[in-house]
């Protein structure tokens, strides 16, 4: 580590501290609003709006700078997929999209994020159980028949390379079987050292690396697609995804 390095280390981890304490109380706050209307039975356009307000809240504490290009339908369910580079990037989306995103298990266990997310419709799958993969499917299916969007990270875990990881199937049966479109996106993150590679655990990874004034990341949203074959609509959302990582990191570097 060079004395620039380390020196612009010691001024960014005391932010990274202090905005860890803003979204604690942040959290906390909004997840004694969940349970308060909840406990109303609030409807769930409302709890929507709670989420969303949530994480909006945690892009403005957290200085992250979001540019969305592309469109994508507002008025009816589909299944977005994209990229993924670090264990923020949901939240990222939710302060965009009105969506149940699917999270790995262990998210459920972190302090009040996982208790809200619990609470506000996150739905969680343990990635090394059969039966919950399965059980997760049928939720999918159930959620887009319902209405509602799905947000999902085909490769699994976060992925630090210039192109995704292997796509699981699953979720694209389900939008092929009952006929919704898939809207792949891109997001990314300018500084390619915020990609997480679970080298650090997540608050480490944190301290280290969103003491920064600002994160620039870039939200890419492809045309929507539809079809009958799940193979056709796995492969062309993983060949636009890949082409726009290229393209956006060229406009970067």
């Amino acid at each position: 580590m060079t004395l620039r390095q380390l020196s612009t280390n010691v001024i960014n981890y005391p932010r990274a501290v202090l905005r860890l304490i803003g979204l604690f109380a942040h959290t906390s706050h909004t997840l004694i609003l969940v349970i308060f209307h909840t406990k109303l039975s609030a409807p769930e356009e409302k709890m929507f709006r709670i989420r969303q307000r949530w994480a909006k809240g945690m892009m403005k504490i957290l200085g992250f700078k979001i540019t969305f290009s592309g469109e994508y339908p507002e008025d009816e369910p589909c299944l977005f997929v994209s990229n993924h580079r670090s264990a923020l990037d949901p939240i990222v989306m939710l302060s965009k999209l009105k969506a149940y995103p699917v999270s790995r298990a262990e998210v459920r266990n972190w302090p009040l994020v996982g208790k809200g997310g619990q609470m506000t419709g996150i739905i969680f799958v343990d990635k090394g159980n059969k039966e919950s993969r399965a059980q997760t499917r049928l939720i999918l299916l159930k959620e887009l028949q319902n209405g509602h969007s799905i947000l999902i990270y085909p490769e699994g875990r976060t992925n630090v390379a210039t192109t995704t990881s292997t796509f699981q199937n699953g979720s694209f049966a389900q939008a092929a079987t009952v006929g919704f479109r898939v809207v792949p996106h891109v997001i990314e993150y300018k500084d390619k050292e915020d990609y997480w590679d679970h080298t650090d655990g997540f608050a480490m990874y944190f301290i280290k690396r969103f003491g920064k004034r600002t994160t620039p990341i870039r939200i890419v949203f492809g045309e929507p697609m539809r079809s009958d074959n799940p193979w056709t609509l796995l492969r062309n959302s993983q060949h636009w995804i890949d082409e726009t990582i290229q393209n956006v990191r060229r406009d970067w570097d």
